[in-house]
């Protein structure tokens, strides 16, 4: 009996372990479940930019598409616009016109005719602004064309052809400018303006001094009468001509302008009342009759004194409010 008790005990512990050991395999013999898994970070940046690529050629071959970067768009988001205009500059007759010579009068972009009389000009002008050009040579009658925006349809690049008629009253100045110890001076605004405001002798134009000093004055009408300024502040003080006349059938030759080299000097001193006491933040503007350019603000201290550096030695005004 004892025997048997014995055996069914270690019966029921071997059937125990076996169960046991059931419950710990089952788990392990199952099939796992499949966990999603990220993506490869280089597949997805792959397939990212492939899509990119695919998006943007498609965009890039669509003609007319306003997504495509040009120069004008760069240039509207700096608050100016790029605009290109080209063309062909004929006479009367159909033929080409060589050298003409176009410029944007505010801003002064010049471009010059080829032989076949074509021309292409590049404008960097502000967005509120429209071009304003001038076509002008000696022997023909000069043309100044305002475009318009109709003209321009928000485009950056505009064809304009051009015809001049012929003309014997036109004629092309030339120049030079130096100081007064014979250095050519580059970079020399020169402006000739008609005195005749009405609408057959309006005429204006801006040209600037080459690395010679050399200048171009293209298209003047004879017997009329201008006023000439070359400027190149603040060295120099503006040399002023308000009658320059040239004749009908006169050579003008060459002109030569001297811009005599000024000198700059320091000024100090104090800015008293009538009872000699001094006043401080007091204001006064100061400028030189003699340059017509050089002005300064002078603006006495806490104790009336004052300052004024590098101001051109001449005559001076003096105001204040």
């Amino acid at each position: 009996m004892t025997l048997l008790r014995h055996t069914i005990s270690i019966a029921l512990i071997i059937l125990l372990v076996l169960s046991l050991h059931l419950l710990i395999a089952l788990p392990l013999l199952q099939e796992p479940t499949a966990k999603p898994s990220a993506p490869d970070s280089s597949s997805a940046s792959r397939q990212t930019e492939s899509v990119t690529a695919q998006s943007t050629r498609s965009v890039v071959d669509e003609p007319g598409s306003s997504a495509v970067d040009t120069p004008g768009a760069r240039s509207q988001a700096s608050g100016s616009r790029l605009i290109e205009i080209f063309g062909r500059v004929v006479d009367a007759l159909g033929q080409p016109i060589e050298d003409v010579l176009i410029t944007e009068e505010r801003y002064f972009f010049s471009a010059r005719s080829d032989a076949s009389g074509n021309y292409r000009i590049r404008l960097d002008l502000p967005l509120h602004r429209l071009p304003v050009l001038g076509f002008l040579r000696a022997g023909f009658n000069g043309k100044r064309i305002r475009l318009k925006q109709e003209q321009l349809q928000q485009q950056p690049l505009y064809q304009l052809d051009v015809v001049l008629a012929d003309s014997v009253d036109t004629l092309r100045l030339s120049g030079w400018v130096g100081n007064d110890i014979g250095v050519s001076l580059e970079g020399a605004r020169v402006d000739i303006s008609a005195l005749d405001s009405t609408h057959s002798g309006d005429f204006y134009l801006t040209v600037f001094t080459d690395q010679q000093g050399n200048f171009v004055l293209e298209g003047v009408r004879a017997a009329t009468r201008y006023k000439l300024t070359v400027n190149l502040a603040p060295e120099y003080p503006v040399y002023h001509d308000p009658d320059f006349y040239v004749g009908v059938g006169a050579d003008p030759g060459h002109l030569s302008i001297l811009l005599k080299s000024l000198k700059f000097v320091n000024v100090s001193g104090m800015i008293l009342n009538p009872e000699s006491v001094p006043v401080a933040d007091f204001e006064i503007d100061i400028k030189n009759v003699t340059t017509g350019v050089h002005t300064r603000k002078i603006v006495s201290d806490s104790s009336g004194f004052f300052s004024l550096e590098e101001f051109p030695l001449g005559e001076v005004s003096l105001t204040t409010r």
